[in-house]
């Protein structure tokens, strides 16, 4: 089963929608924010359950929490959009928050660009935007995949 990982995807949801439609065995989405309102959407379209947490663009009070965790194929995996630790400077205060709950897998955006690496033994990914990617990039989200019982990632552009 695959978790699908998006994030900024800022109102403009249907080329995305259109793209996860095509990928087979898809478990859940993770919605890491700007602008969650399109998780309903997405839910709606592709009949998945979605998780999100909000953005900084994100207008939803105290209904939709700034981080959370979940636990996905006994892996655990911290949620969140990124813009409360400054991940467009750094990965260091995202970092220590990591240390905090030990999990296998952080999930972040904000910055609007792909990237996955591994620290202190903890993966970091970030999907991209889903609409509108800096740097000349392509749009983008990510795949967990659980197989043989390792996970795998990727990023797909479109």
């Amino acid at each position: 089963m695959k978790l699908i990982i998006v994030s900024d995807t800022h109102l403009r949801v249907e080329r995305l929608i259109h793209r996860i439609s095509e990928i087979e065995n898809v478990d859940m989405i993770l919605h890491l924010g700007d602008m969650v309102r399109d998780a309903n959407t997405i839910a709606k379209r592709l009949g998945k359950k979605v998780i999100e947490v909000k953005g900084n663009c994100d207008m939803t009070g105290d209904k939709i929490p700034i981080t959370r965790q979940l636990i996905w194929q006994n892996k655990k995996i911290l949620m969140t959009h990124g813009h409360e630790y400054n991940v467009k400077t750094s990965l260091n205060r995202l970092f220590y928050k990591a240390l905090e709950s030990q999990p296998d897998i952080v999930l972040f955006g904000h910055t609007h660009m792909p990237m996955q690496e591994t620290l202190g033994g903890i993966l970091f990914l970030n999907p991209g935007s889903a609409t509108y990617p800096r740097e000349f990039r392509m749009p983008s989200f990510g795949v967990l995949d659980y197989i043989n019982g390792e996970i795998v990632t990727d990023i797909i552009t479109f």
